[in-house]
């Protein structure tokens, strides 16, 4: 019998997913809670490139998930940069660089770029992920998950608390290569692939991490970068996003081939966005280094599948995502949150980030320049409106100073990033 092609092999997989996901017995259908819980996070995802939420950047693998689920039209990352964004989804707090003085923020090094430095022991020499804090992982373990996270993410590493909680934890390592260079890192770089971190780097760990899993009750961590990596790649954003699409579908496939999908949810998200040249009522950074925090870097897609929620119009923050896969997983619920429902605070180096309902407000911690934008009449953010509504800046002045001293840390880290954490950065293209 003739081999059949590998283009055929993967267009069978995907149609085999396309029906696996289109079976409504193959979840639960009650909240109990699933055998299994995939948690697919794609790097600096913006909302508006995914396909359902109305982009033209087409994206099948999502849009099948969220056809045959649910999609939350209202989901915000709590930060615009990794380190900090997913400490909020992997604790369920609100992530804080407030020093409480004055209104300045601490210093942003090695130890408190989770920002999460309030909860570290005073005195002691703690990551930056303190381990005092109950992480999403260590709950699903002790749930009786095993919990496997793979991320290629070059800031998602071992000694800084990242992998507390997990059974089998895998980081894809290596520095940054572009196209045409020979790739020469690790075992899960493929031939001819580059750079090293790509989703088929990715959905290799994937398989070998499954293949060593000692029972079936699974927690699935995995962390894509093909979005983020566009401008190394030379290629168009959408092309990125695209990318990360494909790979996402095809580890979806492998695992509804091995009857993983059955009694199963997953949950897709990001951790952030990305701006793309917009030109905003500030000037800001470029890419997604935020300062201030304008809604391309915060808005992200949130799918689940098959639905277990009711309202999907609701504002979830990173961090009511974590309280969502709890539920999921018939966690109990604790009741550590550090805001409102409805409400956002992203607390940056150089702004105080503040939205509630149609109003978004940034305060300069450098000029103390206030700017309020109607998100309603001016999703772009382009025009300051705080000497039309001085009312609703007040409120928003106030509310800020209090979650300012709410969310303080006492004790501020310093010395700086170590080498080894400059090298990180650098494969990330944060720094040269």
């Amino acid at each position: 019998m003739p081999t059949m092609p590998a283009a055929w092999r993967c267009l069978a997989r995907l149609l085999a997913l396309a029906l696996l996901l289109a079976q409504p017995g193959c979840s639960s259908g009650t909240d109990a809670p699933p055998e299994r819980i995939v948690l697919i996070v794609v790097d600096t995802l913006r909302r508006d490139h995914v396909s359902c939420y109305g982009a033209k950047t087409l994206t099948r693998e999502i849009d099948s998930l969220a056809a045959k689920g649910q999609k939350f039209s209202n989901a915000y990352s709590s930060f615009h940069q990794t380190t900090v964004s997913m400490a909020s989804l992997f604790t369920g707090r609100t992530p804080s660089l407030e020093s409480g003085k004055d209104g300045a923020a601490i210093e942003w090094n090695g130890r408190t770029a989770c920002g999460m430095y309030r909860f570290a022991a005073k005195g002691e020499d703690e990551p930056c992920f303190p381990a005092s804090i109950s992480t999403l992982p260590a709950l699903m373990r002790e749930a009786g998950y095993w919990t496997i996270g793979v991320t290629s993410n070059a800031l998602l590493y071992r000694p800084r608390g990242y992998d507390h909680g997990f059974d089998d934890w895998v980081e894809i390592e290596g520095k940054w290569v572009g196209p045409g260079k020979p790739a020469e890192f690790g075992k899960y770089t493929l031939p001819g692939q580059a750079p090293e971190r790509n989703g088929a780097a990715i959905n290799a760990a994937v398989t070998d991490a499954l293949g060593r899993r000692p029972k079936e009750r699974l927690f699935l961590y995995v962390h894509y970068m093909d979005a983020h990596d566009y401008l190394g790649n030379e290629v168009p954003y959408e092309k990125g996003v695209a990318d990360a699409d494909f790979y996402l579908g095809q580890m979806l496939a492998n695992l509804g081939e091995q009857g993983l999908l059955k009694n199963a949810v997953v949950v897709m998200t990001a951790d952030h966005g990305e701006r793309l040249g917009e030109r905003q009522v500030v000037p800001g950074t470029p890419s997604h280094y935020g300062n201030p925090s304008f809604e391309q870097l915060l808005q992200v897609p949130l799918v689940v599948w098959p639905a277990r929620f009711d309202d999907t119009e609701r504002l979830v923050r990173g961090d009511d995502v974590f309280r969502m896969l709890k539920e999921i997983a018939g966690i109990p619920d604790e009741g550590k949150t550090d805001l409102r429902p409805g409400e956002l605070y992203v607390s940056e180096s150089e702004y105080r980030t503040y939205s509630e309902g149609s109003w978004k407000s940034f305060q300069s911690r450098l000029t103390n320049e206030k700017i309020l934008i109607n998100l309603e009449s001016d999703p772009g953010g382009t025009r300051n409106v705080a000497d039309e509504h001085p009312e609703v800046l007040a409120a928003h002045e106030q509310r800020t100073a209090e979650l300012a001293m709410s969310l303080a840390t006492p004790v501020a880290g310093e010395g700086g990033f170590t080498e080894m954490e400059r090298e990180r950065l650098k494969a990330l293209g944060y720094v040269r």
